[in-house]
């Protein structure tokens, strides 16, 4: 099985997907894993199409996340896509609630990248809850 979860952030994207991937027993990709470096870096576009296909060429995945220029090698080898699709104030609360978690564990986001919530960033002109708020039209 191939699916690829998408909506906007805090939607709860990577909660879903994580559930279907263990209730399947087949692999869970985060794709902000394969584009996010050190330090709140994109890593190169070569590096995350490169990243990308090797997680599509496996047998069994569940992807989560959006990433519009990916779209059509997701579709490609996707064999189900499901949307989330949830209010604006729903969505702003499960990012907020996941940010505020996310603080207090301090725990590393993707291994190897130092990437950590703080509260600085959740107060910055890049926080998460800016990106939800501007992009759920778009991608909720």
């Amino acid at each position: 099985m191939k699916i690829n979860i998408v909506g906007t952030s805090g939607s709860g994207k990577s909660t879903l997907a994580k559930k279907i991937a263990n209730k399947l027993s087949i692999p869970h990709i985060e794709m902000d894993e394969l584009f996010w470096g050190a330090n709140w870096t994109p890593v190169e576009p070569e590096v995350f199409q490169n990243r990308l296909k090797a997680v599509l060429d496996q047998p069994a995945w569940i992807l989560d996340g959006n990433y519009t220029k990916t779209q059509e090698l997701k579709f490609q080898k996707a064999e189900m896509v499901a949307w989330i699709d949830l209010s604006l104030a729903r969505t702003m609360a499960q990012a907020l609630k996941r940010a505020i978690c996310r603080i207090v564990s301090g725990k590393e986001l993707w291994k190897d990248t130092g990437n950590v919530e703080t509260l600085g960033k959740l107060f910055s002109k890049e926080s998460i809850l800016k990106w939800t708020w501007t992009t759920h039209k778009k991608t909720g």
